[in-house]
């Protein structure tokens, strides 16, 4: 069994974007952690999936607020060729940082 993982913060613009993609076609099991680092302001943040890494159906597994300090916790147990975090400010030209870990099984 090997485990994979990474980290990365992102700032939020007014536009949502795609701030991680996770090549998830090896993994039976993933675990995301994001936490809105700001003190003020709130983000807008999808988790979304695709079977296929390249394919054209992307499923939505969560979308939410993270308001200031909090935290969500998104466990996906399946395959998947493909995690991707997409996100935004909840305001315009309000800004706000978003701390973003993950790990995966192999």
């Amino acid at each position: 069994m090997l485990f994979v993982g990474g980290a990365k913060e992102v700032t939020t613009t007014d536009t949502l974007t795609t701030v991680l993609e996770i090549d998830s076609k090896d993994c039976d099991e993933i675990t995301i952690m994001i936490k809105n680092k700001g003190d003020t302001n709130s983000a807008y943040v999808e988790v979304c999936t695709k079977v296929l890494p390249n394919g054209e159906i992307e499923y939505k597994e969560y979308s939410g607020t993270l308001g200031p300090g909090d935290v969500i916790k998104v466990i996906l147990n399946g395959l998947y060729g493909k995690v991707i975090v997409k996100a935004k400010s909840t305001e315009a030209d309000a800004s706000t940082i978003l701390k973003i870990e993950w790990c995966g099984r192999r």
